[in-house]
């Protein structure tokens, strides 16, 4: 096969009925010139023989259940795409939302990944506007995404290292450290059917253990990116803060002296506990903003007002929890397809670039 615009990946392992939904989704939601590429880890349901009926999918057989991330990684030199994208079995594609990210990436290259908008159709999160975790360097995680494949080969693909749980902040924070910027989507791309009760990549008894290992991992690795920002301690008064002696002769301009360095320290006692109050009251007004947005999704009555009010309430914590988006972001990109824009500061990420080389 010749080259193509997007090549679309992902594995799957006994979901047969989740897979059929799937890639009827992407018949219908992907018009650009595109690829897809199933990798199977060893189905025993059917999975096999449905694919081989399937027009148009390129299916790569593993040994095995080895981690999302090496089995990603297996196909990617084999790839014609010049942009990838990852999803999972149980993704269905919005239509036009693949179309709509590929024309993010082509008309700025400085964004280097496109995170695709994800809300949970199933499961306990169902009600949730859209997902996408904040983690603890304030990093908004693209679950799924696109990116350029020379990106993505430049970063040596996904981490084998988190093997399944963790391979996607992983390479968010990676596309960030090269010096590229991660947006998301405006409009939701992909719905979501939650099943932790079936198998996929991962066996359910040791779900929970693999993710604190991803967290644990990603901890020590961006250790730097965790330490968090906080306002100097309050100043204290030392000891050579006495006053002057009566005696000495400069004592008059030794006295101005102190008496500015005194103004000048409680000015800044003052500044922090204006600080403190103003971020108190932020804090309260957007909890009771959350609290007023549900009495009118109740009072209202209607999931299209109720979903949208939620949204934008969601976009707002993301804005303030997030460390590495502009407080502005809506604003900013009022006329755009995508928002949430990441940037790290070159100051941060050559710091991380150079303890990461570091250690290597």
């Amino acid at each position: 096969m010749g080259r193509v615009l997007l090549s679309i990946v992902f594995g799957t392992y006994n979901r047969l009925a989740l897979l059929q939904k799937c890639l009827a989704a992407l018949e219908r939601g992907a018009h650009v010139d595109r690829e897809i590429v199933v990798i199977d880890g060893g189905s025993t349901d059917g999975t096999l023989e449905y694919l081989q009926d399937f027009p148009g999918v390129r299916v790569v057989r593993d040994e095995g259940l080895i981690g999302q991330a090496g089995s990603l990684n297996r196909v990617l030199k084999s790839l014609d795409g010049d942009y990838v994208c990852w999803l999972s079995d149980d993704n269905i594609v919005v239509d036009g939302s693949l179309d709509q990210a590929v024309g993010i990436l082509k008309n700025d290259p400085a964004i280097g990944m496109v995170g695709l908008k994800i809300k949970d159709i199933t499961g306990p999160y169902a009600n949730e506007p859209y997902l996408g975790g904040i983690w603890e360097s304030g990093i908004l995680n693209c679950n799924q995404g696109m990116l350029p494949a020379r990106l993505l080969h430049e970063l040596g693909g996904f981490d084998e290292s988190f093997r399944d749980y963790g391979i996607d902040i992983d390479l968010t924070t990676r596309v960030l450290l090269a010096g590229y910027k991660v947006v998301y989507t405006k409009k939701l791309a992909i719905h979501h059917y939650r099943d932790h009760d079936t198998d996929n990549w991962i066996t359910k008894s040791n779900r929970e253990q693999r993710l604190q290992s991803a967290r644990e991992l990603y901890r020590s690795r961006y250790a730097m990116l965790i330490k968090k920002d906080r306002l100097p301690s309050k100043p204290a008064l030392s000891k050579s803060d006495s006053l002057p002696s009566s005696s000495d002769s400069q004592a008059s301009p030794v006295l101005l002296v102190y008496l500015y360095q005194k103004l000048v320290k409680q000015l800044r006692i003052v500044y922090y506990k204006l600080v403190k109050h103003l971020r108190i009251i932020y804090y309260k007004l957007v909890k009771y903003s959350r609290m007023t947005m549900h009495a009118i999704n109740i009072i209202l009555s209607e999931r299209v007002v109720g979903h949208r009010i939620s949204a934008f309430f969601r976009d707002l914590y993301n804005i303030r929890k997030g460390r590495f988006v502009s407080k502005w972001d809506l604003l900013k990109n009022h006329g755009n397809t995508y928002y949430l824009v990441q940037q790290i500061p070159n100051t941060i990420r050559k710091q991380v670039q150079e303890r990461l080389n570091y250690h290597e």
